[in-house]
């Protein structure tokens, strides 16, 4: 055995991602149909048997079954193992767009933020269900901000023209 970076439990998760990717798309024969590995293959990136441990699905499949299943699975869990946080790109309308809306969104957005985190606070502890509310609320002000300063380039670049 070649020896490795990451923890086991790490692999583990890789596999388990790998397997609600392949889950997602409609099982190995239709996530087949997307991408260059077979059904079988497919099946073996997902498993946990000790012939097929080391085996993981490479990049480019894991792109094909992703687009196709419109869920960044496996790319949201290495982003994980890697300290990174993966937020969806917005899209920005070019024109037509107000300022002022994008903003108003992005107040409306993080300003749940503080009221989840206020809301689980009011009993004195967080449990796993207001940290998952939390963090929901935490994604979409991310994705809302990221939106924001997209508009802000945006505007700044057409008052440039």
């Amino acid at each position: 055995m070649t020896a490795r970076q990451l923890p086991a439990s790490d692999y583990a998760k890789l596999k388990a991602a790998t397997r609600q990717l392949i889950s997602t798309s409609g099982g190995p024969v239709d996530a087949a149909r997307v991408t260059r590995v077979d059904h079988q293959g497919l099946s073996r990136y997902g498993s946990t048997n000790e012939d097929h441990a080391e085996r993981f699905m490479p990049a480019d499949v894991i792109a094909d079954i992703e687009a196709e299943c419109g869920q960044p699975i496996v790319t949201r869990k290495l982003a994980d193992l890697a300290g990174y946080l993966l937020v969806p790109v917005p899209q920005v309308a070019r024109t037509g767009t107000v300022l002022g809306a994008v903003t108003a969104a992005t107040l409306k957005e993080t300003s749940d933020v503080f009221v989840a985190l206020g809301e689980s606070l009011g009993d004195g502890t967080v449990s796993q269900a207001d940290a998952e509310r939390i963090g929901r609320e935490v994604d979409e002000a991310m994705a809302k901000l990221a939106a924001l300063k997209l508009q802000v380039e945006d505007e700044a670049g057409r008052a440039a023209e």
